[in-house]
């Protein structure tokens, strides 16, 4: 059955479109910025992400997105499409890690505001517009809580990952919340005793999804007998999303354990954003397809 044109799911595929044109012509124009600027030298990291801007820009064109997420066969095609993605941008990371993990430009894309940490705040933003429309498109309450309480978890942290908007208007941080924040900035994610343990709680967090995930087939044999057990088995995300969340957690740990001081430079302080950007990636795969079982479910 068409997609009505007032239906409002049909913001979501042009939010998609949208993202990836953006996201494409961002990194394009960057690259171009450089190859004729005499002050700034081009890197192998650069030809990179010229390549990736122009996928996405191409994919923008290429793809309905309304027809992908929500014709019959959705939720199976969006968890296939992730996969392969994940495995792309997996294979992306090692070869830059291979080729340019100790340059300057590869450092660069990991500072704050850098094109990692962008990429991540647009991701869970879209996530949090995705997981409110299921919020509100299912009907069962126990549903509702909880993918309203997925999205405004996305939300807070793609805030958090902007200091909920400094490096956006670069505002003055109050020198009470300077004084306690290891980088001086407008969030609590850098603060005390969450800054010394939040890799170790990314960690769990990541940890929690992926058993969830692994055991999915499980709760659904067992879901009409148990209340919770049921619950677990509707937001089970797909083991497809896997490929980021295991990579993300595993190194979330590492950083935390400072297990990354063992591996002789490939991996080092700053690269969590890389982790960060992995998770906000399954949580758009996870919250699309979703949006695609509720929908085609009611």
């Amino acid at each position: 059955m068409p997609i009505s044109r007032k239906d409002p799911r049909l913001q979501i595929g042009r939010l998609f479109t949208i993202l990836f044109f953006a996201s494409g012509s961002a990194l394009m124009v960057v690259f171009s910025v450089k190859l004729i600027s005499n002050s700034l030298e081009l890197a192998f990291t650069d030809f990179l992400l010229l390549v990736a801007g122009t996928l996405f820009v191409w994919i923008s064109f290429k793809f309905n997105f309304n027809k992908l997420i929500y014709s019959t066969g959705g939720e199976h095609r969006i968890n296939l499409i992730f996969f392969k993605i994940g495995i792309f941008i997996s294979s992306l990371i090692i070869i830059l890690k291979v080729c340019a993990g100790s340059t300057s430009s590869y450092r660069r894309s990991l500072q704050e505001g850098g094109v990692i940490e962008w990429t991540s705040f647009l991701l869970l933003l879209l996530t949090a517009y995705i997981l409110l429309h299921c919020a509100r498109s299912i009907r069962p309450t126990s549903l509702k809580i909880i993918f309203y309480f997925l999205s405004a978890s996305c939300f807070v942290v793609a805030m958090e990952e902007m200091s909920w908007g400094q490096m956006i208007f670069n505002w003055q941080t109050p020198a009470e919340i300077s004084l306690i924040n290891a980088q001086g900035e407008t969030n609590f994610h850098n603060i005390g005793f969450i800054d010394a343990h939040s890799d170790f709680a990314f960690g769990m967090i990541l940890a929690v999804v992926i058993s969830i995930s692994s055991l999915g087939d499980k709760f659904s044999r067992f879901a009409g007998k148990n209340f919770a057990v049921n619950l677990v088995a509707q937001i089970a995300p797909s083991k497809m999303l896997l490929i980021y969340f295991i990579p993300a957690c595993i190194f979330s740990f590492c950083l935390y354990y400072d297990l990354h001081e063992f591996t002789r430079g490939f991996t080092f302080r700053g690269e969590e954003e890389i982790v960060e950007m992995l998770a906000a990636i399954g949580l758009l795969g996870y919250s699309t397809a979703m949006a695609s079982r509720f929908s085609n479910s009611t």
